[in-house]
């Protein structure tokens, strides 16, 4: 035998040796996925799998489309069931289903409460109710609900403002008032994974945020 054949016989031997040595990564994922099962615990990686998609969802630059997550969670629903004697191909079924569900639940949740944000800095006047009075140990903090938002375009005319005075005003919840306010867009994260003011007033239906000008009637 030559010098390469043998070394040719020694190295499938000890890939062999390796891929005997190797775990069975697919029989320990059935072991793992069948003691869930028989302890009960399987369903509680449900929600996880769905809070995955909705982390994807709320990280994506731009809203996503919501065809294509309904259309893999249902294909993935589907196949669990087509599988539901082999337990690895269901155990994966079922968590893929659950991602992209909670993928087209949070993209639901964001089309259902989508409101008019402020494209940029504005000096407004506003009529409208208010919802809520937060006074402070200097001025106070408004949330108006707009009717009247004078000549603001509407595609940027916010449902709803939080301004702050510098003085306690006479309001109380369920008031109609008119102002005066200076508007800016709610900010937006400053690091990245920062605190994102401007998400949670869209989910709030806050659409700008500022100050009022002069006193409140």
């Amino acid at each position: 035998m030559t010098g390469t054949a043998r070394s040719g016989v020694l190295s499938a031997v000890g890939r062999i040796r390796v891929a005997a040595a190797a775990p069975d990564w697919r029989a320990v994922f059935a072991g793992a996925l069948a003691k869930e099962v028989d302890e009960r615990r399987f369903f509680l990686w449900i929600p996880v799998a769905a809070m995955g998609g909705v982390a994807l969802n709320m990280s994506a630059d731009r809203e996503p489309a919501l065809w294509l997550p309904a259309l893999l969670a249902a294909a993935f629903a589907t196949l669990a069931f087509l599988t539901r004697a082999r337990p690895v191909a269901l155990g994966v079924s079922i968590a893929l289903a659950a991602l992209f569900a909670g993928f087209l639940s949070m993209g639901l949740r964001t089309a259902r409460v989508a409101t008019p944000m402020l494209d940029h800095v504005r000096i407004v006047k506003l009529q409208g109710f208010v919802e809520e009075v937060d006074i402070r140990p200097v001025g106070a903090r408004l949330v108006l609900s707009v009717v009247d938002a004078g000549d603001m375009p509407g595609e940027f005319r916010p449902r709803r403002v939080r301004v702050t005075t510098r003085k306690a005003p006479n309001v109380s919840a369920g008031d109609y008032v008119a102002l005066q306010a200076r508007l800016l867009p709610p900010s937006r994260a400053v690091l990245p994974g920062g605190y994102d003011f401007a998400r949670d007033a869209y989910f709030a239906g806050v659409g700008a945020v500022g100050s009022t000008l002069g006193a409140i009637s």
